[in-house]
C-alpha cells in the first residue's frame, strides 16, 4: 500500500498497531504513474500515546480515520489498513471530544501524574497495613453535618463523606482502613469546589 516510514520521538516495540489519526497534512508529490501520490505527516493515538508518522500514500486520509500499521525492529512502519470515519472532533457531542490531546497535550499528562499520585498513595497505606475499602454512595438518610448540602436522589441520599460507614466498620473490629470514596455536595461549586469529587478517608483504632 504505501512505503515504510520511521516513528519520530516514540519508541514502540516490534509488532502490529491500531489507532485514530489526530491530525493530517500532506504534500502531493511528482511522479509518473497516472495517479498522484501524497507525501503524509499525521499524528496518531495508539492507546495513551501520540506517534507522529510520516510516509507516502495515494488514498486519501482523514482526521478521524481507523489506522491499522506494523512496526518492524528496526523502528519502520508498514501501513496495513486504513479507513476513513467522518468524526467531527470540533463538536461537543463527539464521543471522542474528551480524547483531543492533539489540542491540549497537558490532559493525559494529568492523568498520568495523577495515576502515580494514587499508586503512591496505596503504597504507603499498603507498608502501614492499612485495608482499602469500599463503601456505599448512596445511602438511605443524609449526612449528620449541617454544613454540608447532600444530594438526594428518587433512591435516597449520595453521601458527603464516607465517615459514617467507615465508622461502622471500625466497630466491627477493623483497625486500619482507607479509601478513595467519590462525594457528592450540593451547592460546593466554585473555583476551589466541586460538586463531585474524590476523597481520600482513613482511620485507625488507638
Amino acid at each position: 500500500m504505501s512505503g515504510s516510514s520511521k516513528i519520530f520521538g516514540n519508541s514502540l516495540l516490534s509488532g502490529n498497531y491500531n489507532g485514530r489519526v489526530i491530525e493530517v497534512s500532506f504534500e502531493a508529490e511528482q511522479s509518473q504513474r497516472s495517479s498522484p501520490e501524497y507525501l503524509y505527516s499525521i499524528l496518531v493515538l495508539v492507546e495513551d500515546q501520540l506517534l507522529p508518522l510520516s510516509f507516502r500514500e495515494k488514498k486519501n486520509i482523514n482526521k478521524g480515520a481507523l489506522i491499522s500499521f506494523g512496526v518492524t525492529e528496526n523502528s519502520e512502519i508498514k501501513i496495513i489498513k486504513i479507513k476513513n470515519h467522518a468524526f467531527n472532533f470540533d463538536t461537543e457531542s463527539d464521543l471522542l471530544r474528551w480524547r483531543r490531546p492533539a489540542n491540549n497535550p497537558s490532559r493525559m499528562e494529568m492523568l498520568r501524574t495523577r495515576q502515580r499520585i494514587l499508586r503512591a498513595i496505596r503504597e504507603w497505606f499498603e507498608e502501614q497495613n492499612f485495608i482499602e475499602t469500599e463503601t456505599p454512595i448512596l445511602v438511605r438518610a443524609p449526612s449528620p453535618e449541617a454544613q454540608f448540602s447532600p444530594e438526594q436522589t428518587s433512591s435516597g441520599y449520595l453521601i458527603t463523606s464516607p465517615e459514617f460507614q467507615m465508622k461502622r466498620l471500625l466497630s466491627g473490629g477493623f483497625e486500619r482502613i482507607f479509601q478513595f470514596a467519590r462525594c457528592f455536595r450540593k451547592n460546593e461549586s466554585g473555583p476551589l469546589h466541586n460538586p463531585e469529587f474524590t476523597m481520600l478517608e482513613w482511620y485507625r483504632t488507638n
